[in-house]
């Protein structure tokens, strides 16, 4: 029983490490103070045209909820994709990406060169 506890101890460090390694990098992105501070300028934007004082709050409250949701559905998403995945598969998509951007590289080329 001491072992379990021992082992139950150190998966839930982990998760604690985990989850500070996350909100740090998240904190550090400057993406997400862009994105928010768009949000913030858009929201106030908003109630400054309309004259409603609730409704940054409320959109505020709508994007959240949608990056949330946008971020649970990939996390599903990566979960069972991820009991498929293969290094061989990885490299196999990987690769036919790299085909797709020359693919898509050359007819820009194309295009230049014909203008």
């Amino acid at each position: 029983e001491a072992l379990e506890n021992a082992e139950a101890e150190v998966i839930l460090a982990r998760r604690r490490v985990s989850f500070m390694q996350g909100l740090t990098i998240n904190l550090i992105n400057p993406s997400n103070w862009f994105f928010w501070l768009g949000m913030a300028t858009a929201a106030s934007a908003a109630v400054m045209s309309s004259g409603k004082p609730g409704e940054p709050g409320y959109f505020m409250l709508a994007a959240l909820c949608m990056l949330m949701g946008m971020d649970l559905v990939k996390l599903f998403i990566a979960h069972r994709i991820g009991k498929t995945m293969t290094p061989g598969w990885t490299r196999n998509i990987t690769r036919l990406a790299g085909l797709v951007l020359m693919m898509v590289g050359l007819s820009v080329i194309i295009k230049i060169w014909r203008a």
